[in-house]
This record gives structure tokens, C-alpha cells and sequence, in this order.
């Protein structure tokens, strides 16, 4: 069974066969893959709301905030 090059999980000959190019086996993401984005140039990216990034611009937006007093 082919796997998913972004998160390991296993797809099927099915799925590889409809959403990767001809002559890739492998596929970039999958449904499994967490915060991901597919366009339909073959590339997978970040999704823009990526919780890690959230997470830290809040807490840098928190912080200046309580340094201001």
C-alpha cells in the first residue's frame, strides 16, 4: 500500500491513482494530514491558521501587553 509523504498513513492505489500526478506513487498529504493545504499545482503547504503560529503570536501579543503596564 503506497503511504503519505506529509504524515505516513496509508492510502489507497485508489487515492494515489485520482489525486497524485502520473508517475508519483506517493502522495504529498492526505485527508490524515493535520493543517495542511492542497492546490492543484501539487504542492502542499501550511494552512494559514496553523495553531502552533497562533499560539505564539498570541503569546508575543500577550506578553507586549503586559510589559506596556
Amino acid at each position: 500500500m503506497p503511504t503519505c509523504q506529509g504524515c505516513g498513513s496509508t492510502v489507497t492505489d485508489q487515492y494515489v491513482q485520482v489525486f497524485t500526478p502520473d508517475g508519483v506513487d506517493q502522495p504529498r498529504v492526505c485527508p490524515f494530514c493535520e493543517d495542511r493545504v492542497r492546490d492543484g499545482a501539487g504542492f502542499a503547504r501550511r494552512g494559514r491558521l496553523d495553531t502552533t503560529t497562533v499560539r505564539s503570536r498570541l503569546g508575543t501579543i500577550l506578553k507586549r501587553a503586559t510589559d506596556d503596564g
